[in-house]
């Protein structure tokens, strides 16, 4: 048969890693795939017309919850078109929000992890066998949804094909990533984030191994056979703790600097790399690694997102990383329950104690459905009233008690500016508003510029305020007042 994968994204690719290994699993059996990326922005005339050049029996889909509505007009497109075709949608949304068959033109949703479970239905459907009963699956047939349950997790990963990376590379996608390559090894996570669907998903599979890896030897062929076989420039790694299993750790470095070395970049959680660790990130030629921050508070970042990590062990691992030449991205989040402008002020001024090695990176928090999170601002009422335009982790979707939602897109649209102003303030101890008042944009209305002004004086008197990040940051009125997950 021929299956039709559609990628969705919004503005940077990023290898369908998911897809690849279904990808790989249906080819060992003698089937056919394709890949096509569509952009967000994208019109959908050069869509259909592939998909009517191609013929395919069926289309494939992977979404998230941000994407969801995009898939589902997608979706409705090409019901309209081909009415025949049998389309299915698996991911983290589909995974943890099976209803979601209802609002969309699909025969199947695909829940889990689907390299197994998706080979299965192909097959039955090549051969007009009864798919029904396929683990994994809601099926919607004349308006009855059927149920099946969650398949166990694929606990060797040793006996999962390489991804395909040759359906990616049919549409000439890496060239817009300038010759990077993404992989990811392990899989699953063992801490409890309230914000992160890992624990979400841990919930679907009790009493089951979550955190799993493959070998080492599989995983340094899978990139050397990638590297030999296109030109990679840059490798990055998509594991959620890189450095969590001390001794594939320690074997993967040895054999990445034998037989790799290509630069690369992975993630690690604070207080679980150690300086031995660091030096042989640098050795293996890994230049720089992605350090989740979160959130500068200390309330916000322990109580509220279940991280419990002290400023100082945050604040060590930057300092080790930067030791060693290697660069750092810190990933913050903003507009987080419970978070007040000092709050953020607080992020800001962490941040920039990260130095000048320190990339930051900086979001605006999205609640997922069935995190504790999610579950929580949901209870509250807070979810709702998405804003014209609507982009995840750029536009707020929360109406908080602490913060307006304006507060919270200045920030965000000035938070790189903010941490250089602090930077230069931790340099002269003193806040000059003049000088980032001179940063602005110029704007060609004088009422949004003046409204702006207010905006950055705002926040220029809570960075006046400042005090060091180390220290313990003083409780709010609102973190006295509102106390989660209690």
């Amino acid at each position: 048969m021929k299956i039709f994968f559609i990628y969705l994204y919004v503005k940077i690719p990023q290898f369908p890693i998911g897809m690849g290994f279904i990808s790989s699993m249906l080819k060992m059996v003698g089937h056919e795939s394709r890949l096509f990326a569509l952009e967000s922005q994208q019109t959908p005339e050069t869509l259909l017309s592939s998909i009517r050049m191609w013929s395919p029996d069926v289309i494939g889909f992977s979404s998230t919850s941000s994407m969801f509505e995009q898939m589902k007009s997608v979706a409705s497109l090409i019901r309209q078109q081909f009415k025949d075709i049998f389309q299915v949608c698996g991911g983290i949304h589909p995974t943890l929000v099976p209803e979601c068959i209802e609002e969309a033109p699909l025969n199947a949703i695909c829940r889990g992890e689907g390299e197994y479970a998706f080979v299965e239905l192909i097959e039955r459907l090549s051969k007009g066998l009864d798919y029904t009963n396929i683990k994994g699956f809601w099926f919607k047939l004349n308006r009855n949804i059927i149920k099946n349950s969650v398949p166990l997790l694929i606990q060797d990963l040793n006996a999962l094909p390489m991804p395909d990376h040759d359906f990616y590379r049919s549409q000439d996608i890496p060239r817009k990533a300038r010759g990077v390559a993404e992989f990811m090894f392990s899989r699953g996570c063992p801490f409890d984030c309230s914000y992160c669907s890992n624990h979400a998903l841990k919930r679907l599979y009790p009493r089951q191994r979550y955190v799993r890896y493959p070998s080492v030897e599989k995983a340094i062929m899978e990139l050397t056979t990638a590297s030999k076989k296109y030109k990679i420039h840059y490798i990055m790694i998509h594991d959620d703790t890189f450095c969590l299993n001390k001794k594939w750790f320690y074997d993967f470095c040895q054999e990445y600097k034998d037989k790799i070395r290509i630069p690369f970049l992975c993630n690690i959680r604070p207080g679980t790399c150690t300086k031995d660790m660091f030096r042989l990130l640098r050795e293996a030629n890994c230049d720089a690694v992605g350090i989740g921050l979160e959130s500068g508070n200390p309330f916000i970042r322990e109580k509220v997102l279940n991280r419990k990590i002290k400023n100082g062990v945050i604040l060590e691992t930057f300092r080790l990383a930067h030791a060693m030449d290697i660069n750092t991205l810190s990933f913050s989040m903003i507009g987080l329950p419970y978070e007040t402008p000092e709050a953020i002020v607080d992020t800001i001024r962490f941040t920039a104690q990260l130095g000048d090695k320190n990339i930051p990176w900086k979001y605006i928090f999205h609640p997922y459905p069935n995190t504790k999170l999610f579950d929580h601002c949901q209870e509250k009422g807070w979810i709702g009233g998405k804003s014209p335009g609507f982009r995840e982790r750029s536009r707020s979707a929360l109406r908080l008690p602490t913060i307006s939602r304006k507060d919270i897109h200045t920030y965000y649209n000035n938070f790189s500016m903010l941490i250089e102003v602090e930077k230069r303030a931790m340099i002269k101890n003193k806040l000059s508003i003049a000088k980032l008042l001179t940063k602005l944009f110029v704007f060609p209305k004088l009422l949004f510029l003046v409204k702006t002004y207010y905006c950055i004086y705002r926040i220029a008197r809570l960075l006046g305020s400042r005090k060091d990040c180390g220290t313990k940051c003083p409780q709010t009125q609102y973190q006295d007042k509102f106390s989660p997950f209690q």
